[in-house]
């Protein structure tokens, strides 16, 4: 096994582990979990896939940002520099604690989020239950220039690296793969964790 690792926080407990899953993601969506932006309800972050990413998996997930850029539409819309954003690299770190389909109100919060509309309360709902009949209008439809995937990876928390980690994806890895612990030890530390040998 590899080195237990821990943090002072007992509620994200960190297995013993030689390698820790990576979940990778497109320029700026970990931005906008580290800034809060993709908070929901009582977690930190939400992430979405078309399928059930995690398969059973529940734990420290390490998060990576791709070398490709870019939603265009998402870095327009908070007003971003893809320059500024670190590529190709482990940018942090979170507390997978569920994984499941998104709720037609999840979608709506996540669709207005995505795209920074600024969506009050009534339409919010109204989207929802346009969501729910699939008969979004015309006039909205053309505001939304990405939507989130069928399936939540729902975040407790989330640890921006303070140095990012370069790192280049394993051959066929697709969008979950590993990377060794030894490899963020120090960031992990950096961020809270306490590593334990």
């Amino acid at each position: 096994m590899g080195s237990p690792l821990a943090t002072a926080d007992p509620r994200f407990t960190l297995p013993a582990a030689t390698t820790l899953p990576v979940i990778s993601n497109a320029v700026p969506y970990h931005e906008l979990m580290f800034d809060g932006r993709l908070g929901l309800d009582n977690f930190a972050a939400v992430k979405t896939r078309d399928f059930d990413w995690a398969n059973g998996y529940r734990g420290p997930v390490l998060l990576f940002t791709s070398d490709r850029t870019v939603h265009d539409s998402v870095v327009q819309a908070y007003r971003l520099d893809p320059q500024k954003i670190p590529k190709g690299a482990l940018v942090g770190v979170g507390e997978l604690v569920d994984v499941r389909e998104l709720t037609f109100r999840e979608q709506a919060i996540l669709i207005d989020r995505f795209n920074n509309l600024g969506l009050g309360r009534v339409k919010l709902w109204g989207l929802a239950r346009n969501l729910r009949r699939q008969t979004v209008p015309e006039s909205l439809r053309a505001k939304i220039g990405i939507g989130p995937g069928k399936f939540g990876l729902f975040f407790r928390r989330v640890y921006r690296f303070p140095v990012p980690i370069p790192f280049v994806r394993p051959p066929g890895g697709g969008d979950r793969f590993v990377a060794p612990v030894s490899l963020v030890v120090e960031q992990l530390i950096a961020v809270g964790l306490r590593v334990f040998s």
